[in-house]
């Protein structure tokens, strides 16, 4: 419910009594709002969660970032007075979102308000949930101005910024570029400090040292986001760009922006006042600076042959659209923009020989290449190759046929994506039939290494070896069933059976 008390006036006659009739109309909004029971901070507490969970609170704070369009459905308020350096309040935040629904209000940044609701925790957010047939926002008095800022120092890590939950912060020092993988979401990862996080297992073996690195690796991060929960794309991401690429390592520039710390699935967010998105000026969003150009060319090693390896990550001429089983695009549209990237990709790489992974595997799907004498599978793997050599302007690639042994009534039940390699003819000539490992007491749960020996057109034979070992994620269960709980050891799922997997592919090119 959405209260707005305005001031009213009545035509009295003027005498002694109408004069104090006038007057006891004439008393100012924020005098007729509903009185606080709490202040924000006693509702954030200086814990994780709040104490009064399940308690129906009412407290004053100016509006500091609206937040109703783009998914979270609500505005932020903080105790006028508050922010700064100085700290009213130690060790507890004076600012706190404001959960709406589709609860209408008139209140704009800027605006006090006073917030009837229930205080709960929200995927670790703590909040009030003014929602309810019960819940008001009263706007007491507009455009009183936003609280002083306060500044998120990058030493400021983990537990550390609890104090600060819900309140307008400005980083200072310095923030790293630490991952992009969650651009679909509108997001860029960011690691507090002048260096980048490195794996714990990878400084140390796993154990009470490397899980000391793990915590303070997640103690730093923290997501630059836009304000909205949607799914992006490539072209809707409001941070990366084509024509401007972020890479990891990168700096991040803040400028004068001002932000509101969010909390929720166990991340830290800087949250911009509104949403923001790919139509937002330049200067109302952070932008990033090269600390980590991209080389040209990689270092001179010497050789001949130059041999890469490249994730086509679900190349399939098969449609998801058409077979559940299915993993790459879902209808031709989808394909063609994949294809079109990854050709592109890989004929600039200047490979003369390629190692691909998660390609389709044309045996699992009963296909055959189109003309083929010998009902050889590799569809996706020919179209692959044939779109190399459309672009390159002449017939410059081949494929390494799938090895006999995965092929056949004889051969062991595969994965839906294979490992394969491809070659430029005029820099090697195949040498004897591809092979491949089929110990499946090993290879049962990840796609069999194939290999290939080459003749260079000036040198020794060599012999390449396409793998692709059985990933960190978790085991897929029934639904219904409690989800996996990943090992301690900071090494994800399945390690053992990525040892044995490396044991393995060791024995099988000696």
């Amino acid at each position: 419910m959405l209260t707005v008390r305005r001031r009213t006036r009545r035509l009295v006659p003027f005498t002694a009594a109408g004069a104090l009739a006038l007057a006891a109309v004439l008393v100012p909004a924020s005098a007729q709002a509903v009185e606080p029971t709490h202040t924000i901070a006693q509702v954030q507490g200086t814990g994780a969660a709040t104490t009064l969970a399940g308690t129906v609170v009412t407290v004053e704070g100016v509006v500091t970032a609206d937040h109703r369009v783009g998914g979270y459905k609500g505005i932020y308020v903080q105790t006028a007075g508050s922010g700064g350096t100085e700290d009213a309040t130690p060790g507890a935040s004076d600012g706190i979102f404001v959960y709406l629904g589709n609860t209408t209000t008139t209140a704009a940044i800027g605006d006090l308000v006073r917030v009837t609701g229930t205080a709960r925790e929200q995927y670790g957010l703590t909040e009030i949930n003014a929602s309810g047939s019960a819940a008001s926002v009263e706007v007491v008095t507009t455009a009183v101005g936003v609280p002083a800022t306060t500044p998120l120092p990058d030493s400021v890590v983990g537990a550390a910024r609890e104090q600060y939950e819900g309140m307008l912060v400005a980083p200072t020092g310095s923030y790293l570029v630490a991952s992009t993988h969650e651009d679909i979401y509108g997001t860029v990862w960011l690691a507090a400090g002048d260096a980048l996080p490195v794996k714990s297992t990878e400084l140390a073996r796993p154990g009470a040292e490397a899980d000391s690195i793990a915590a303070a690796n997640a103690d730093r991060s923290i997501l630059l986001d836009d304000a909205r929960t949607s799914r992006l794309t490539g072209a809707t991401q409001p941070y990366l760009t084509a024509g401007d690429p972020v890479r990891i390592g990168d700096g991040v520039d803040f400028g004068d922006l001002t932000y509101v710390l969010h909390y929720d699935y166990e991340k830290w967010r800087l949250q911009p006042i509104t949403p923001i998105d790919t139509t937002t000026p330049a200067d109302a969003k952070a932008s990033f600076t090269e600390l980590n150009p991209r080389l040209t060319a990689p270092d001179a090693v010497g050789g001949d042959v130059v041999v890469a390896t490249f994730n086509v990550l679900n190349y399939f001429t098969t449609f998801s659209a058409d077979d559940p089983d299915a993993r790459g695009a879902r209808d031709a549209a989808q394909f063609a923009i994949q294809k079109g990237k990854i050709v592109a990709a890989i004929n600039a790489l200047g490979a003369d020989v390629v190692a691909l992974q998660e390609i389709e595997n044309s045996v699992h799907f009963n296909e055959s290449v189109p003309d083929a004498a010998d009902g050889a599978p590799d569809v996706a793997l020919a179209d692959l190759v044939a779109g190399l050599n459309a672009a390159a302007g002449s017939e410059v690639w081949a494929y390494v046929p799938t090895p006999a042994a995965l092929i056949g009534p004889t051969a062991p039940a595969t994965d839906v994506i294979m490992n394969a390699i491809i070659y430029r003819t005029a820099a090697v000539t195949p040498l004897g039939d591809s092979v491949a490992d089929v110990d499946e007491s090993v290879w049962d749960i990840a796609r069999e290494p194939i290999a290939q020996t080459f003749t260079p057109a000036d040198g020794q034979p060599f012999t390449v070896v396409a793998n692709h070992f059985k990933s960190k994620s978790a085991p897929t269960v029934p639904a219904g069933e409690p989800a996996p709980v990943e090992p301690p050891d900071g090494q994800g799922f399945f390690n053992a059976e990525r040892v044995e997997q490396a044991q393995a592919l060791a024995g099988f090119v000696t």
